[in-house]
C-alpha cells in the first residue's frame, strides 16, 4: 500500500488523497481510507497514510504500509504601499497599503504597520516600506511594494 504525495497552498482546501494498494486479490474486496496528520501552518511535516479493509480479509496477507509527504506551500500575498504626500516639516500623512495581488485566507489579518526613510528637503522621494507586516506565523510569502511620498514646499 502505497499512498501518493500531495499538496495544497496555505488556506486551500486540501485535495483528493489517493494511492496504489497493490497485491491483493480482487476477491478481497480490499480498499484503503487516505488521510493525513491534522494541521495548517505551510513547511510543516504532514504524512499521507491508508487504513485499509475489510479486516476479516487482511489476516491472510502481509501488508507493508508505506506513507508520503503532504506539503502546505506559502500563500503568496503582494502589498502596496499607497501613495501619498506631505509638506516639509509638516506631519506624515497616514501611511496605508492594500492587497495588490493574492488574497488573505479565511480568518488571518495583517498585523504590523508601515513606515518611511525621513525626507530632510523638498523634492526627495522616500518610500515606504514594511517593518512588521506579517499574516498568520509561517503561513504567507508576503511581498511588499513601496509607493514613493513626494515632500514639496511648504505653501
Amino acid at each position: 500500500m502505497s499512498p501518493t504525495p500531495a499538496g495544497k497552498t496555505y488556506g486551500g482546501a486540501d485535495p483528493t488523497l489517493a494511492g496504489i494498494l497493490e497485491g491483493f486479490l480482487a476477491v478481497d474486496g480490499v480498499t484503503a481510507a487516505f488521510s493525513r496528520t491534522p494541521g495548517e501552518d505551510a513547511g510543516g511535516d504532514y504524512i499521507i497514510s491508508a487504513s485499509l479493509s475489510p479486516e476479516a480479509r487482511l489476516a491472510n496477507c502481509a501488508i507493508t504500509y508505506n506513507t508520503a509527504a503532504f506539503t502546505i506551500a506559502l500563500r503568496p500575498i503582494e502589498v502596496t504601499a499607497d501613495a501619498a504626500s506631505k509638506y516639509v516639516g509638516g506631519a506624515d500623512p497616514p501611511l496605508t497599503h492594500r492587497i495588490t495581488s493574492g488574497a488573505l485566507a479565511a480568518g488571518d489579518a495583517f498585523t504590523g504597520a508601515l513606515s518611511r526613510e525621513p525626507a530632510r528637503r523638498s523634492g526627495s522621494m522616500p518610500s515606504c516600506k514594511a517593518t512588521c507586516l506579517r499574516g498568520r506565523t509561517m503561513t504567507s510569502r508576503i511581498s511588499v511594494l513601496s509607493s514613493p511620498l513626494p515632500t514639496g514646499p511648504r505653501p
